[in-house]
């Protein structure tokens, strides 16, 4: 294994673990909070960063391509 593919690694674990760390959050939330659009509000928020974190984690481990691109591209015009 060269270098560059151990940092890939290291950088695509950090964004699974992340994201798996955003959705155990937002499950946390769902249980804790008293109010109904509390619970929306809390699931909605740290399952769209955890969704986010791991798909970016898959494009980075499949290898950087058109759908790279394209992620990128949606991200800013639905976030941006």
């Amino acid at each position: 294994m060269s270098v560059l593919e151990i940092i890939f690694d290291v950088i695509v674990i950090c964004l699974f673990v992340s994201g798996t760390f955003f959705f155990f959050v937002g499950v946390v939330g769902l249980i804790r909070m008293p109010d109904v659009f509390t619970r929306m509000h809390a699931t909605t928020k740290c399952d769209t960063m955890g969704a986010g974190l791991i798909f970016l984690g898959l494009i980075i481990w499949s290898g950087m391509s058109f759908c790279f691109t394209q992620y990128i591209r949606h991200t800013h015009l639905f976030c941006g």
